[in-house]
């Protein structure tokens, strides 16, 4: 499920239920394919990312700092794999950690919001905070019981705090592969929230031009 939370102004839903498929190699291809449009995108814009990671260990990280000219938009990373890491690192709620254990799409969204803090530079909060929280198997998580495959990213930004929730299939390594490549895409996908955004406010154009309507295609 996806959860995006606007700061106040209300929350949208969906669900989103994905299954592994392809060989590791494929899903890396697309993986790395997709870190270097953001990273192209985000030096654009300039703006600043950082990525809080559980069950992916620093892949994340690794995948955009694979990335030649990463420095130019990426701050750094904390891998919080312990859940008590998740409270002193990146003050994720102690008591919705208890009551809920760490896999769970508010933990998401708290990690990302705190790692725009934790990886701040110069006094400037991250323009971008990420995060991956989920059970990449083959156990179950010890604190939820959650099965293997259930995983949840956090998205902050000033465009507001958003969870995703993946329901996703494979080996651990699959899993992990998986949830990168989609970190990544809800990544490329706020980089264009953004990049609207100050088009909008600025009365420019967009650097990602706006799809085109097939049926306006069609008309003309």
């Amino acid at each position: 499920m996806t959860q995006r939370m606007d700061d106040g102004n209300g929350a949208q839903q969906h669900d989103r239920d994905l299954v592994g498929s392809g060989s590791h190699r494929s899903e890396a291809a697309r993986s790395q394919r997709m870190a270097r449009d953001c990273v192209e995108l985000a030096t654009a814009l300039r703006v600043r990312i950082a990525v809080a990671e559980s069950l992916t260990g620093g892949l994340a990280a690794s995948g955009l700092v694979s990335v030649p000219g990463a420095s130019a938009v990426f701050n750094g990373a904390i891998v919080a794999y312990n859940t008590e890491l998740k409270y002193s690192l990146l003050q994720v709620d102690a008591r919705l950690l208890d009551d809920h254990g760490p896999v769970h799409p508010r933990v998401a969204e708290l990690m990302a919001r705190g790692v725009r803090d934790a990886c701040a530079v110069g006094g400037h909060t991250v323009s971008i905070g990420l995060a991956t929280t989920g059970v990449a198997g083959p156990d179950p998580d010890e604190a939820s019981g959650q099965p293997a495959g259930v995983v949840y990213l956090g998205v902050s930004s000033a465009l507001g705090t958003r969870s995703v929730g993946l329901s996703l299939s494979g080996d651990r390594l699959a899993i992990r592969e998986q949830t990168v490549r989609i970190l990544f895409e809800e990544l490329y996908d706020e980089l264009v929230a953004i990049d609207r955004e100050v088009a909008a406010s600025t009365g420019s154009h967009p650097i990602v031009p706006e799809p085109v309507d097939a049926s306006d295609e069609l008309q003309n």
